[in-house]
């Protein structure tokens, strides 16, 4: 079965207007984080991947405000996810930025499934999930050809002197 990752930047559209406190982004995304584990451990929702049989299944992976949400590529699923994502935003007054959104999917997903999911979601569809945090996203096993982008010399990363101030 095919797993896309969806990838979704999450912002506070009326921060603003309402003047939020950055906290609460994080206890927002918390409240996401716990919907969709609860919706993992139903039977047959379809979303969250496990790494093993014995594994619980884990549907999301958050940095920030960045979310990962893992889930199979079939209308029921989509609809789930979706509902869950409008149920967020609603009740947060988060709001997904689409521009930064992206699906991904495995090289065995077939087109029609790849067609469903972005149709669903409303999210375009991504050969991958691209840099982040200056280093490529999901792009199989990491190569030094990897980091050569990133680094700033021949000699690697290179961090500025840090000096200890005095007391």
């Amino acid at each position: 079965m095919a797993y896309p990752m969806v990838s979704l930047n999450l912002h506070g559209v009326s921060d603003k207007e309402t003047h939020y406190p950055p906290i609460f982004c994080i206890i927002c995304l918390e409240l996401l984080s716990l919907k969709l584990f609860e919706a993992a451990n139903k039977p047959k929702f379809g979303i969250g991947i496990k790494f093993s049989p014995g594994d619980q299944k884990i549907p999301c992976m958050m940095f920030a405000n960045d979310c990962l949400i893992f889930s199979k590529a079939n209308f029921s699923t989509c609809c789930t996810l979706k509902y869950i994502l409008e149920e967020f935003c609603n009740v947060s007054g988060q709001m997904i930025n689409f521009h930064n959104a992206s699906l991904t999917f495995p090289k065995n997903a077939t087109h029609a499934q790849k067609y469903l999911a972005s149709g669903i979601l409303n999210i375009t569809c991504s050969d991958s999930l691209g840099k982040y945090l200056g280093c490529p996203a999901f792009q199989g096993s990491p190569k030094m050809s990897t980091f050569q982008d990133s680094q700033h010399s021949k000699g690697g990363l290179k961090c500025p002197p840090f000096k200890i101030p005095e007391l």
